[in-house]
């Protein structure tokens, strides 16, 4: 903090994933998958030689789902469920802050508290399906449905917020020459 503008972070990060295929028969396809990252990071974000600017992060987030797939000569049917949410928790630190009284020349010394800035949990949790159907080799035209409900929490002000989204989806895919296609999507 002793330069006049400074930025500086140092991060912890472990992450991990597994996932799991399983045919159970010659044109269908099962698969799960869970993953989750954590981090941990210091910083200073500051200027003027502030004291106030340090601070410190804790974030874990992580996905999860299952899918099942069957594949049929012209087309695919897919659908499946998954979850993805996180925690974070941001912090600014405390410091000591000193000054000097001008009229006793004393050292006068405030302790400044740490202090939270985020403290929130999410969570999605959806559903989704698909139908994807090719025509003629060139033409494919898919449609799917996903319903999610998302939680936000607010550690810091008690708030809530909780709502259901439903998106539907519609893509025309044609092949044009080689490696070159046109795509037309609603989403």
């Amino acid at each position: 903090h002793e330069a006049q503008i400074a930025e500086a972070t140092e991060h912890l990060i472990n992450s991990g994933n597994i996932s799991w295929l399983y045919f159970p028969g010659p044109d269908q396809e099962l698969s799960t998958y869970a993953a989750a990252q954590d981090i941990q990071r210091d910083s200073y974000y500051g200027a003027g030689q502030a004291l106030d600017a340090y601070g410190k992060t804790e974030d874990l987030s992580y996905s999860g789902g299952i899918q099942y797939k069957i594949l049929t000569g012209h087309g695919d049917i897919i659908a499946g469920i998954e979850v993805n949410g996180g925690n974070l928790l941001d912090k600014k630190l405390g410091y000591r802050e000193f000054s000097v009284n001008e009229n006793t020349m004393e050292v006068q010394e405030e302790e400044v508290p740490a202090r939270t800035i985020a403290d929130q949990e999410t969570m999605v949790t959806g559903g989704f399906a698909q139908i994807e159907q090719r025509f003629f080799g060139e033409l494919s035209l898919s449609a799917g449905l996903r319903l999610d409900h998302y939680n936000i929490s607010d550690n810091i002000t008690g708030s809530d917020l909780s709502n259901h989204v439903l998106s539907p989806r519609f893509t025309m895919l044609y092949g044009l020459s080689g490696p070159l296609q046109f795509r037309a999507s609603y989403a």
